[in-house]
């Protein structure tokens, strides 16, 4: 699937459209901006074609009005190559982006890969300056799609976040907003869902974000319930102070940036297994830990467990599943089947 662009003048006629790529692989568009008054640069990326997961390549290139490109930069072909979501040009002539990733691939009777956020800064010659992954790993849509910069050159982004939900009682994709410095270090970030529902039962998406001369941050998006009778979308606004804040004087900090391997940590014991009632996980660290099933679909969970941890699985259907465990020296998978 080829990427395709349009030329529109003033008077909203189509002047003359261009195609990229090829037919072999996706190529999807995920931004434009003008550098100039005659170069517009096109954030995209390039992903496998064979209906499975594989790799993915960010690929950013700069045309004239004419569609011609002048010139392209690549990011690293890999199954963890991520994508473009967003970009915007620095004051150093080099461009920032935000980066969508598989961390990680595991097989729970598909293979699955587990996505974080990244934002990427290039310098002016388009070599990777330094990279900030955010977000703990996940099968649900953890990304970080909208960029801006400020005056003072730091960055903020928003997107969508799904926290691990205690016991498993329905899901809740946040509105995800991020505040970076000049060299990548997170400084803030905090979670807002603009409708509430005891069941958790919620999609925030944003859309837009925006920076007003007072600094202030306006978030734009959509929102809907995802159960009971009422699910019908509905746009929302939010607006933050300079300093991330809805009501003045709050204290934010980084709370998701977690910068450990993959590793099979042998200090995690799991019985009995196979289980019928109940699966205890020892842990020597702070951890939390996911249930999926064979499928990738999520079971259960448990944030911030400590020591000895009872999974109650006596309602689960009997079958193969998979015990994600993250801590800060680490994280696994781990089988478990309960019969």
């Amino acid at each position: 699937m080829e990427l395709f662009l349009q030329f529109i003048d003033g008077l909203g006629q189509v002047t003359h459209e261009v195609e990229f790529g090829d037919l072999d692989n996706y190529f999807l568009l995920g931004d434009l901006m003008s550098n100039s008054t005659s170069h517009i640069v096109v954030g995209s990326y390039i992903q496998e074609s064979r209906g499975e997961l594989g790799w993915e390549q960010p690929w950013i290139f700069c045309i004239d009005t004419l569609g011609e490109i002048q010139w392209e930069w690549f990011g690293e072909r890999d199954i963890k190559g991520g994508v473009v979501d967003d970009l915007v040009l620095t004051p150093d002539g080099g461009y920032a982006f935000l980066n969508t990733f598989v961390d990680t691939v595991i097989f729970v009777g598909i293979d699955a890969g587990f996505k974080r956020g990244r934002l990427v800064k290039l310098d002016s010659n388009r070599n990777v300056e330094w990279k900030t992954t955010i977000g703990i790993p996940s099968l649900e849509v953890n990304d970080l799609t909208e960029l801006v910069m400020t005056e003072e050159g730091d960055f903020l982004a928003t997107g969508k976040y799904s926290p691990n939900e205690i016991n498993g009682q329905g899901l809740a994709m946040v509105n995800w907003t991020v505040k970076f410095s000049a060299e990548g270090e997170v400084i803030w970030e905090r979670f807002d869902s603009t409708i509430y529902t005891p069941e958790r039962g919620v999609w925030n998406d944003p859309s837009g974000i925006t920076l007003l001369s007072s600094g202030s941050i306006i978030i734009c998006g959509s929102a809907r319930h995802l159960l009971g009778d009422d699910q019908q979308e509905r746009g929302y606004l939010i607006k933050l102070d300079k300093n991330g804040c809805a009501v003045p004087g709050c204290e934010l900090g980084p709370l998701t940036r977690l910068e450990v391997p993959y590793q099979a940590m042998p200090e995690v014991r799991i019985f009995p297994n196979p289980a019928s009632e109940s699966v205890t996980v020892e842990l020597l660290h702070r951890a939390d830990i996911l249930m999926f099933d064979a499928q990738g679909r999520f079971v259960l969970a448990r944030d911030d467990a400590m020591g000895s941890v009872r999974l109650d699985v006596a309602l689960v259907p009997f079958g193969l599943y998979f015990l994600r465990i993250a801590t800060r020296q680490g994280w696994t998978v781990r089988k478990v089947v309960v019969e």
